[in-house]
């Protein structure tokens, strides 16, 4: 069984994922961290900080033993770039099938 790693910024979009995803045969391990989404409204808030944060998260997801990792957040899918960013599984960012199918 293939395991991905969901990487959500918040709660409620486990309960969606695990409904989409229900038909295959694959286990979903949730990451939630609220906290990122919330820090953009920080006085002090910069991209580095975020990108830092989201790139030790991703780093960690990626140690869990998953084989593909799902990006749930718009606001964490612009901030990784995959230009600067290797990892040795997929990472997949859920606007992009979204985003093709409708422009």
């Amino acid at each position: 069984m293939k395991r991905i790693g969901c990487f959500h910024a918040h709660y409620s979009n486990i309960e969606h994922v695990e409904k989409a995803l229900n038909i295959f045969d694959v286990e979903l391990i949730h990451f939630v961290d609220p906290g990122l989404d919330r820090i953009k409204m920080d006085a002090d808030f910069t991209k580095e900080i975020i990108e830092k944060k989201v790139i030790e998260t991703l780093d960690w997801i990626t140690n869990c033993h998953v084989d593909a990792i799902l990006i749930t957040c718009t606001f964490f899918t612009s901030i990784f770039n995959e230009e600067f960013h290797y990892y040795p599984i997929p990472i997949i960012k859920i606007d992009e099938p979204l985003f093709e199918d409708y422009l």
